[in-house]
């Protein structure tokens, strides 16, 4: 009498649950990058050099603090002004102004970049996408 049609499928529908939440935690991603660009498109400083400005924001989901080692990948000659080393307490949420450079005449228009944050005990890499923008012409 136990085993009624009924019990049974409350009990794999349980079961389903507690296995689809077992592989949701299971395959959580330890962190969160976003790029928030500056309102400005771009700006010339002295010299020439053109400069876009962005906010990184790193969420660490993890209990335990971690170190993060910011870098920038491009096909273009583009440089990262942005601390080496970014250090997140646990469950800490980062917000970090960083700025990307060019020199004088070497993007011209829009180029794609990514940003990679990598986990230095880890080694886990999350990247993200963004856009730097130059003048057309000089």
């Amino acid at each position: 009498r136990l085993l009624r049609p009924r019990v049974l499928v409350y009990g794999a529908l349980l079961l389903l649950l507690v296995g689809g939440i077992a592989v949701g935690v299971g395959l959580r991603k330890p962190l969160i990058v976003d790029v928030i660009r500056d309102r400005q498109l771009y700006r010339e400083v002295a010299g020439g050099t053109v400069e876009n400005a962005y906010t990184l924001r790193l969420v660490n989901k993890d209990a335990q603090a971690h170190s993060f080692v910011l870098a920038l990948d491009s096909r273009a000659p583009l440089q990262l002004a942005a601390p080496a080393m970014l250090q997140a307490g646990p469950e800490e949420v980062l917000t970090v102004p960083v700025t990307v450079r060019a020199a004088p005449g070497a993007v011209k228009g829009g180029v794609d970049l990514r940003f990679q944050v990598r986990d230095a005990r880890t080694g886990v890499v999350v990247s993200e996408k963004a856009r730097f923008f130059a003048p057309v012409s000089p």
